[in-house]
């Protein structure tokens, strides 16, 4: 099974962090983490793979037309296997964007 949001947009979209954006959640495990979002951007870019995907679902409580896909993948930077969820949003002009709703300590790992 494959990502429902193709990886190599979803790396493209990276690329242009201002048309991306981070939940609080998000923002605050970086902070505690002594990461950003450069460090997060870059972990999306070069190091996040088909083998870290789990699963794809209906994104239920932001942007409910879209589908989240959900990885796992081990960061040295946290030392720790980290769960990721993000999707890929349209705006109203047509532009896609990368949304990035999770970045936790993977406790199924």
């Amino acid at each position: 099974m494959a990502p429902h949001n193709p990886l190599e947009k979803v790396r493209r979209l990276a690329c242009e962090e201002e048309g991306c954006q981070l939940f609080t959640p998000v923002l605050d495990e970086l902070r505690r983490r002594d990461l950003d979002s450069d460090d997060l951007f870059a972990i999306i870019q070069t190091e996040l793979g088909e083998a870290h995907f789990t699963k794809s679902e209906q994104t239920r409580k932001h942007y409910p037309t879209t589908v989240s896909d959900y990885y796992s993948i081990w960061v040295d930077d946290c030392s720790d296997w980290m769960f990721l969820k993000l999707l890929v949003a349209t705006a109203s002009g047509g532009t896609e964007f990368l949304v990035v709703t999770s970045f936790k300590k993977d406790i199924d790992r």
